[in-house]
């Protein structure tokens, strides 16, 4: 019988008490502006203005609408995620070992 011995490093971090506000935070916002684009979205009803040029200019405003929500959504979402990748707390090196026994190779006599 031998005996084969694998060791592995995993990195492991533990979060502060600032870092889970921050991821906290971080999410919620991603949260709150997915819901912000599908509620602004859904709140443009172009169809009930009787002339092209209303509905147009009800689309225009639509497509500005979102796209400020994805600018404020892209700008928070770095900036909270940088606060969340900053505070994840300290690098731990963390060794697993793993032991198995692996039979001889079976004889013509077995």
């Amino acid at each position: 019988m031998v005996e084969v011995e694998t060791r592995r490093l995993v990195e492991k971090r533990k979060r502060g008490f600032f870092g889970w506000i921050f991821l906290i935070i971080f999410w919620g916002w991603n949260a709150l502006m997915a819901w912000a684009l599908v509620m602004g979205a859904g709140a443009a009803n172009c169809a009930q203005y009787a002339t092209r040029a209303e509905q147009d200019g009800c689309n225009a405003g639509a497509g500005i609408g979102i796209m400020m929500v994805l600018f404020m959504w892209a700008v928070g979402s770095v900036v909270f995620g940088m606060l969340a990748y900053f505070t994840r707390g300290r690098r731990e090196m963390v060794e697993y070992v793993t032991r198995s026994d692996q039979g001889a190779s079976r004889g013509a006599g077995e």
